[in-house]
């Protein structure tokens, strides 16, 4: 994280009343109900400064900063890696930003949306695939004189689908069994995760 430091400037002597810069004090709810001092230092204007997140699993991520004893911030979300590195909080007036983020483990509701945007690509990337089998200037039911030649010698052997149906049919079984193989090995991901 950063300290930024305070927005406007006080010409008399600081060092008589704080030390060398603002006393900074991050403060963690970890579990629900009690808090736990995780920084507390003393920062000039534009410091970069780092802790250990001591967020249980199944919590929520919350922060309250205080600069000189005073709350400045109170910062809560699902997890520590719903944040984005170099953003500065409480808008452009805020004290502090986030430099960098590591090690954080999502969420459960952070991995849910992460396997359902996996699935919408997949979707997605089957969906074309399937219309471009289909297209609008192709009639699959339409069958040509050699097509009914051949259709009728596979009804004779028992079968009752025309030739020009059956390499379509199969496509989509395809399209459609590879898209339920991946969505069943995204959810024993997920599960294993758990």
């Amino acid at each position: 994280m950063i300290y930024y430091g305070s927005q406007t400037k006080i010409d008399y002597k600081r060092n008589y009343f704080y030390h060398e810069g603002d006393e900074i004090i991050v403060m963690q709810q970890h579990c629900g109900g009690e808090n736990v001092i995780v920084y507390k230092d003393a920062l000039q204007s534009n410091q970069i400064f780092e802790f250990e997140s001591r967020r249980h699993p199944d919590y929520p991520f919350a922060l309250t900063f205080y600069v000189n004893g005073l709350i400045d911030n109170r910062l809560s979300i699902c997890c520590e890696s719903r944040y984005k590195h170099n953003v500065r909080l409480s808008g452009k007036r805020g004290l502090f930003g986030i430099v960098n983020v590591q090690k954080s483990k999502a969420c459960k509701r952070c991995r849910a949306e992460l396997r359902m945007k996996k699935l919408a690509k997949l979707k997605a990337k089957n969906k074309p695939m399937s219309a471009d089998m289909l297209s609008t200037d192709s009639n699959p039911t339409e069958i040509t004189s050699s097509e009914l030649i051949m259709g009728r010698a596979m009804t004779s052997q028992g079968r009752h689908q025309s030739a020009s149906q059956l390499p379509i049919e199969s496509n989509q079984q395809k399209a459609t069994t590879d898209l339920t193989r991946n969505i069943n090995i995204l959810n024993e991901n997920l599960l294993s995760e758990l």
